[in-house]
């Protein structure tokens, strides 16, 4: 249900599931992500990484630059068509690790392995376009686009989203 009323503005919420047990084979991860406005979602994803992540951190890192590089196109889009959002475009990620990364800008002797493609989004924080927010993992709108969710985390997922 989308709500006129709403006062969040564009907003969105982005996850990912370590080397899944979902898929058996490849070890791949999954991202996903939603991205809110009204009260409800405009534009979701739910995929595969392209390659292997090494950690928990690596996983939520790819997922954030999923996102974020669907929030510039959609502060663009709008920005085009009715009015530019109000920014920073915050985005909601339950993983402090990949947060941290996105925010430090130094040498990560961890991190060195990470492809330069995902750190854009270091980027796009300095500037002012999106702000990383930690959300408790009860609270994760995009968990369901990452694994399979038993009935009570479904029906918390349901709610989250605003759906009925």
């Amino acid at each position: 249900m989308y709500n006129r009323h709403d006062t969040k503005g564009l907003h969105a919420y982005t996850d990912a599931d370590w080397a899944g047990t979902t898929l058996i084979g490849d070890s791949k991860s999954t991202s996903g992500y939603v991205v809110m406005l009204a009260g409800a979602p405009i534009a979701w994803s739910s995929r595969r990484q392209a390659t292997v992540a090494t950690s928990s951190t690596h996983s939520e890192y790819i997922g954030q630059a999923n996102v974020i590089k669907q929030a510039c196109h959609l502060i663009q889009f709008l920005g085009e068509v009715y009015r530019f959002p109000s920014l920073p475009l915050k985005i909601y990620a339950d993983n402090q690790s990949a947060q941290a990364l996105a925010h430090n800008p130094e040498f990560h002797a961890k991190a060195k392995h990470i492809q330069l493609s995902v750190h854009f989004q270091r980027e796009k924080i300095v500037n002012g376009q999106v702000e990383l927010v930690h959300v408790a993992t009860e609270e994760q709108a995009a968990d369901g686009f990452t694994k399979p969710l038993g009935q009570a985390k479904f029906k918390k997922w349901v709610e989250l989203l605003n759906l009925q």
